[in-house]
């Protein structure tokens, strides 16, 4: 969430966290070469990859990981963002 001084103000924004989250990467690392963004050593998932080994995953401590590509029969079938996760997790919760 913002800080507490900035909730008065969400009122008046529709804010899109996917889109802030793509924002901020962007911000991040606007003029650096495509080479030093991202790895050339790309960790995927299956579709059927479970939710611990998501999690596992996306909080390495020795990678920096915020999205895995989904791939199948060698091809590219989706993408598991972070919030992705976070909201499974979410889910989750409210079912128990």
């Amino acid at each position: 969430g913002f800080p507490p001084f900035m909730e008065t103000l969400t009122y008046a924004i529709d804010v899109s966290w996917d889109d802030l989250d793509l924002g901020v990467d962007l911000l991040k690392n606007a003029n650096k070469p495509i080479s030093d963004v991202m790895t050339a050593d790309v960790v995927t998932v299956g579709p059927e990859t479970d939710l611990d080994t998501l999690l596992d995953l996306l909080a390495d401590d020795d990678r920096d990981i915020n999205r895995l590509p989904v791939v199948e029969d060698g091809r590219l079938v989706g993408i598991v963002a972070r919030q992705d996760v976070l909201r499974a997790i979410r889910d989750r919760r409210r079912g128990d």
